[in-house]
């Protein structure tokens, strides 16, 4: 879970770099109904995940530890500074 989580902040924080597969129609109308779903909790669980996001092979707990901690600190630091890179959920 931990390097699940690293993974999606090193987008978040420009970390990892991905094709932004999105267009104006992704970026305004899928984004709304999306972020409507989730203001209502209608979003449901045990959504698939994004392929780029899947964790398959061992990891090391104390590596994947001092990663998330890291970038927990960079995220608080650059979303202070209003920094925060894009996701690609609305790709």
């Amino acid at each position: 879970m931990m390097a699940y989580c690293s993974i999606r902040l090193d987008m978040a924080l420009g970390k990892t770099h991905f094709v932004d597969k999105g267009n104006f129609i992704m970026r305004t109308l899928v984004k709304k109904i999306a972020l409507n779903a989730v203001k209502k909790g209608d979003l449901g669980n045990n959504q698939k995940t994004f392929p780029i996001f899947l964790v398959t092979d061992e990891k090391n707990f104390e590596i994947e530890k001092l990663r998330l901690l890291q970038n927990l600190n960079d995220f608080l630091t650059k979303g202070n500074e209003v920094e925060i890179g894009q996701l690609p959920y609305f790709w």
